[in-house]
C-alpha cells in the first residue's frame, strides 16, 4: 500500500508500427499519440481516483506482477504496454506485458490509464 502520492504514472503502448504514451502528474497529463504531443489539465478528482487505485497495488513490487501466458489462439506479440511509476523519492518502477495479458493486480490501473487515450 502506498503512503505517499507518486510523482508521475505512465502508460506506454509499444508496437512495431507506432507508439503512444500517457504520463499523469498531479495537476496535468501529457499524451504522445503517434508523435503528436498534447498537454491537458487534470481534474483533482482524477488524481484522487488514481491514488486510490495505486493504494491497492504494491508499487515497489510492480515488476513482480505477471499473468499466465496466453495460449490457444493467435496472440499479437508485438502489441505491448508498459506501466511506469515514479515514486516520491524519484525511483522508477515499471512492468511490461502483452496487451492481451494484463496482470490481474494491474488491470484496474491499466483500464484507468487507458481511458485517457482517444479512440483511434
Amino acid at each position: 500500500m502506498n503512503v505517499q502520492s507518486p510523482n508521475s504514472v505512465s502508460l506506454h503502448h509499444l508496437s512495431e508500427a507506432r507508439d503512444s504514451k500517457l504520463t499523469v502528474f498531479s495537476s496535468h497529463f501529457i499524451m504522445d499519440v503517434y508523435g503528436d504531443i498534447y498537454r491537458y489539465d487534470l481534474d483533482s478528482a482524477k488524481w484522487v481516483e488514481l491514488n486510490e487505485i495505486l493504494n491497492k497495488v504494491s508499487v515497489k513490487e510492480l515488476a513482480d506482477y505477471s499473468a499466465p501466458e496466453v495460449s490457444g489462439r493467435l496472440v499479437e506479440r508485438d502489441l505491448k504496454s508498459q506501466i511506469s511509476i515514479q515514486t516520491p523519492d524519484g525511483e522508477f518502477v515499471s512492468q511490461e506485458f502483452l496487451n492481451e495479458n494484463v496482470p490481474d493486480e494491474l488491470r484496474e490501473l491499466y483500464n484507468f490509464l487507458n481511458s485517457f487515450f482517444p479512440v483511434l
